[in-house]
């Protein structure tokens, strides 16, 4: 068990199962990626930072990822090296959805819901986007 691993457990109970989650995942290789206040401001700055760390798993609120797409920052270019989107936090539609999917096909979508945006999820719904159809609600989980 590693140096991180082992800190990870000792403060499991202090600080709740995200950082047992978080220690395990960087223990095998994985990078936490924090996005700055400016890049959260500025979706191309975003864009332009999930395309130079190559981050594959991201978790955002749907009214930063629907301004994105308003901002027209989601293309597989900027955006190809997602494997899964979890929209949560807020409510997600199947506009938000299927225009990421049409954007960034090769990636999975999924819907989590908890208690805050801010906790652990209590539950999360794979998308299936092959049969989401446009005005279908998004089950949270």
């Amino acid at each position: 068990m590693t140096a991180l691993l082992k800190i990870a457990w000792r403060n499991l109970y202090r600080q709740g199962r995200r950082t047992l989650i978080t220690a395990t995942a960087m223990s095998i290789g994985a990078a936490l990626c924090i996005a700055v206040e400016k890049e959260l401001i500025f979706p191309v700055l975003l864009g332009q930072r999930i395309k130079r760390e190559e981050v594959t798993v991201w978790k955002a609120i749907p009214s930063l990822l629907r301004a994105m797409l308003a901002a027209d920052v989601v293309t597989k270019t900027t955006l190809g090296s997602l494997r899964h989107l979890i929209f949560s936090g807020d409510r997600v539609g199947a506009t938000e959805v299927l225009g990421w999917a049409e954007r960034v096909p090769d990636c999975r979508y999924h819907v989590g819901y908890g208690p805050t945006e801010a906790t652990g999820m209590s539950t999360c719904h794979q998308v299936d986007t092959a049969t989401l159809t446009e005005g279908e609600r998004v089950p949270i989980g």
